[in-house]
Formats: structure tokens, sequence, C-alpha cells
């Protein structure tokens, strides 16, 4: 018999072989699950591995199997849904993709990640109507989920509500996961909100002057509105803090 530990190794790294894209070692992904689960039929997470490595080597219906064995083995494992319904969508199946999803929601009413993966396969089949309605909920459950803020994002954008999308971009940007504080900055940047753009990225490069992607988007900025003494201003003024700041180097050598 396998030992516990050689099988959580060998779960790892077929998990590694299943994503390369040489089909040689998606296959030998496969056969090492077929061992794993000829001693523990129901492992979910050989399942699942196995579902993975079939659908890329095109075993559809093999995929789907393991899945559904997967669920039966554990119906509030979200990720094996999620699996299962990225399958049927790839047969044609919305309707079979939707009810495994909105099973995971009822099996899992507490989760804002189930509500979530419901709201993003509504997303992609484009039903908005039953997309924001489920983001809603996931939020309602998790208010600073980025993931559905940025789910609602695109729903709203979609749907031609800039000014609510804006409104939601800047409610990401106010976290305090600072990871996503430069989106909103981004929204103006990208369309083409100069002025409003460099009151943002100066307001974060001024709160925290260690961060230099917001100091390097506010030069971005100064030089997409042709205020290049002002870019130019910010870069001397980094050199002048730290002689050694790669960022700040590499953008005075663009400039010239």
């Amino acid at each position: 018999e396998l030992n516990p530990k050689h099988v959580d190794a060998q779960l790892k790294f077929s998990q590694y072989l299943a994503r390369r894209p040489e089909k040689d070692l998606v296959e030998e992904a496969a056969k090492r699950m077929i061992e794993i689960l000829a001693a523990t039929p129901y492992n979910v997470e050989a399942l699942e591995t196995l579902a993975f490595a079939d659908f890329r080597l095109g075993k559809v219906e093999e995929a789907e199997k393991q899945l559904d064995l997967a669920l039966a083995t554990a119906p509030s494992q979200l990720r094996a849904a999620v699996s299962l319904a990225n399958v049927r969508l790839s047969r044609k199946d919305p309707a079979g993709a939707e009810a495994v999803l909105k099973k995971a929601v009822e099996q899992s009413p507490k989760s804002p990640d189930a509500a979530l993966a419901l709201a993003q396969f509504y997303l992609q089949v484009r039903k908005m109507d039953r997309a924001e309605p489920e983001v809603a909920r996931a939020l309602s459950l998790q208010p600073s989920n980025v993931s559905a803020l940025l789910t609602l994002v695109s729903i709203r954008l979609i749907q031609n509500q800039t000014a609510k999308a804006e409104e939601t971009l800047k409610r990401i940007a106010a976290l305090p996961d600072t990871q996503h504080n430069r989106i909103y900055g981004l929204f103006l940047l990208q369309n083409n909100r100069l002025d409003e753009a460099i009151l943002e990225f100066k307001r974060l490069a001024d709160a925290s002057p260690n961060d230099h992607a917001a100091r390097t988007l506010l030069v971005q900025a100064y030089m997409a509105a042709k205020r290049t003494a002002d870019a130019q201003k910010v870069i001397y003024e980094a050199i002048r803090r730290n002689r050694k700041d790669a960022d700040a180097l590499l953008q005075r050598a663009q400039l010239y």
C-alpha cells in the first residue's frame, strides 16, 4: 500500500505535470493518479487531478465522470463544482453547468466564493440580470471580496454603467489591501482623464514614498499629459533619496 505521505507527494508532483504543455507529461500525471485511485478510490484531490489531466488530453467524458464522483464524495467541494461546470460548458451544456453551480451555492449558502462562482458563470454566458444578484450575495457575506468587486465592475461596464463601475473601482482602491490601491488611477489613465489620474497617483505616492509602482504611474501620467518637467522632478527627487533606485534610474533613462 502507498504511504500517505508518498500519496501527498505524488499528488503535488502530478498536479505540476498535468499543467505542463508536453502531452507525455500530462499522460504521466494521469497514470500516477490512476495508480493512487486504485488504492484510494475516493481520494477527491486525485479525482480532480485526473479529471484535469483527462480534460487536457481531450478525454472530456472521462473528466466529467471523475468530477461527478468527486462531488458525490465531497458535495461541498467548490473547486470540483467549478471544474465540472467548465467541462459542461465545453460540451455546450450551459444548463448542466448552471445546475452544478446552483447546487454548490445550496450546499454552502454562507460561502461568498460559491456565490461568486455562480455569478462569474452568469457573466460568462452574458446573463447579467442573474449575475448581479449573485455578486450582491457574495458581497453581503464578504464586503471586501476583491474578486466579487471586480466581477461587479465587469458587469457594470458590459451594461454601460460606467459611473457605477467607477464607484466600485474607488471602493476597491480604498481597501486596506494595497495590492489593488492603484486600480482607480489606472482606470482614469486608461480613459485619458489625465489630470484626475495625476491627482490619484500623486496622492498614493505622497502617502507611501516607497510605493515605486505608484510613483512610476505618476511619471507616466505626467508624460501622457506632456508635463515633462513635473515627471523629471519626481524622478530626480526619488534618485536624490536613493541613488540606487533602479525604477527611477530606468525612468530617467527612458526620458532621454
